[in-house]
């Protein structure tokens, strides 16, 4: 079913009716009630410093509430607190504890590094060095078992030129005699050729 009003509070309904009385409103008795009749501008005016009332009683009870929530709030603050430095430690020591381990932490990584550093600048010395020693010793297989790389260069450059001078030789030795084999060709063709004025002879009737 619905509601025909909204509910409205017990000590509110006591202070209407006993302004009512005062007044006498009361249209009517019964046994077990009481019929009263109420101008309504009375009895929003009753309403409104009910309502302002209750509303300062609220307000006060709400600051109190928030006081009272504010006081156990710090309450459970401290006691957390407590409980935490109790069962872990106090909170500024665990701070320091854990600046002074990273600190320390820190310290070791720089330690660290620099060793690993030292190691590696000596790493590459000692294979600078022993790239120096292999050069080396591949120097001085080559000069033992072949010879040393100057004088096979020299040598390769002497033979290099000394086979070009032969072939030089060669050539001009075979440009002269084929020169000399063009001049004979050309003066047998020059004894062959008759003088102006002489006859020709017909070698086949002479061979007849």
């Amino acid at each position: 079913p619905k509601e025909i009003v909204t509910a409205t509070s017990q000590d509110t309904m006591v202070k209407e009716i006993d302004s009512l009385r005062e007044n006498d409103c009361r249209l009517l008795q019964s046994k077990n009630y009481e019929v009263f009749f109420a101008k309504a501008k009375e009895s929003l005016s009753d309403v409104a410093a009910d309502i302002k009332e209750g509303a300062s009683d609220l307000m006060d009870d709400a600051g109190k509430l928030a006081s009272a929530a504010g006081e156990k709030l710090s309450d459970a603050k401290d006691y957390v607190k407590e409980e935490f430095a109790e069962n872990v430690g106090n909170p500024s020591d665990l701070l320091a504890k854990a600046k002074e381990s990273l600190s320390e932490v820190a310290a070791d990584i720089k330690e660290t590094a620099s060793e690993v550093a030292a190691d590696a600048s000596k790493l590459a010395s000692a294979a600078g060095e022993k790239l120096s020693d292999a050069k080396d010793y591949v120097a001085d297989g080559i000069t033992e078992n072949i010879g040393n790389p100057s004088d096979l260069l020299a040598k390769a450059k002497d033979t290099v030129v000394g086979a070009g001078e032969k072939l030089k030789h060669a050539a001009q030795e075979e440009w002269a005699n084929a020169s000399e084999k063009i001049s004979d060709l050309k003066d047998s063709f020059s004894d062959a050729k008759p003088e102006p004025g002489e006859p020709k002879t017909d070698d086949t009737k002479a061979d007849a």
